[in-house]
């Protein structure tokens, strides 16, 4: 039996649903905090538990007789990501399940990153799970192409690209792309390696979404490498509260000093075709209709 948690979020239902392309019904399961949001999936035939990352007897009982468990990150934004993945861990330890696979970031440096905030839960999270003795593997995320739209302004294509990235680079991948490749590897009967980089084989810049947006829209669409005051202010004014305004700062400082551009990827391999092209994914974000 594999469990994704997170079943209902973006990643976890993607992963599931490319899951049900691999195996019967009968050998996935998901974890959910309402069953109201997770009828789709039930629907679906998918064994579907109730669970809170905070709540370690529902945890409990929601790992028992799972082999695999797909540990998908925590998004809460109040510091507590590693304290809930450690609860996780060791519900998993007590329920008896044999592996876990854990999403978490692709750094070059987790110790001297502008991402701390985020990369201090991945390590207390990866310290949990050498300490646990259940047999684990990492899949390292790049940023997800999805995240463009919140970093973009909503009339990028008129006013360009206001973000303090500098000359960094991203090997943007999709969501789906890696729920895919997730899902391929869940689903191997053969040992897993320690580690997967899931991120494509081309990194980009700022810059370059600006010239990839230009040509979709046959006009120029400009870069703006805004300096921290400057995007901070514009941000503030447009209404960005405090704290989206710090994480969309933070990623940019770490975008900048180039510590998402690893110049490592297994995503080709482990999906047997190139991920979809970045072009692809603004192209049907942005010209929908074309």
């Amino acid at each position: 039996m594999i469990l994704v948690t997170g079943a209902t979020g973006n990643l976890g239902s993607a992963t599931l649903e490319f899951l049900l392309q691999k195996l019967p019904a009968s050998q996935v399961a998901g974890l959910a905090r309402s069953a109201e949001k997770a009828a789709p999936l039930r629907a679906k035939g998918i064994d579907i538990r109730l669970g809170d990352y905070t709540d370690h007897d529902s945890l409990v009982a929601a790992f028992t007789g799972v082999d695999k468990l797909f540990l998908v990150a925590s998004n809460n934004q109040q510091g507590q990501i590693g304290a809930q993945h450690v609860n996780v861990i060791a519900a998993a330890k007590a329920a008896g399940v044999r592996h876990i696979a854990y999403t978490n970031g692709d750094i070059k440096d987790p110790d001297n990153t502008a991402l701390a905030w985020r990369e201090n839960g991945h390590r207390m999270t990866r310290e949990a799970l050498m300490n646990s003795g259940i047999p684990y593997t990492l899949f390292q995320n790049t940023l997800y192409a999805e995240v463009l739209p919140y970093y973009l302004d909503a009339n990028v294509l008129d006013a360009g690209i206001s973000y303090p990235a500098g000359n960094g680079r991203v090997p943007f991948a999709t969501r789906r792309d890696m729920a895919e490749a997730s899902a391929t590897l869940l689903a191997r009967q053969e040992p897993l390696q320690d580690r997967y980089i899931l991120a494509s084989e081309t990194a980009y810049s700022f810059a370059d979404l600006a010239q990839i947006l230009s040509e979709l829209a046959g006009k120029p669409v400009v870069y703006h490498n805004l300096d921290a005051a400057a995007y901070k202010a514009k941000k503030l004014a447009a209404g960005v509260p405090e704290h989206m305004l710090g994480h969309l700062m933070s990623f940019g400082q770490a975008i900048a000093a180039g510590d998402l551009d690893t110049g490592h990827t297994d995503l080709p391999a482990i999906l047997g075709r190139q991920p979809t092209p970045l072009r692809e994914y603004l192209k049907s974000v942005y010209f929908p209709q074309n």
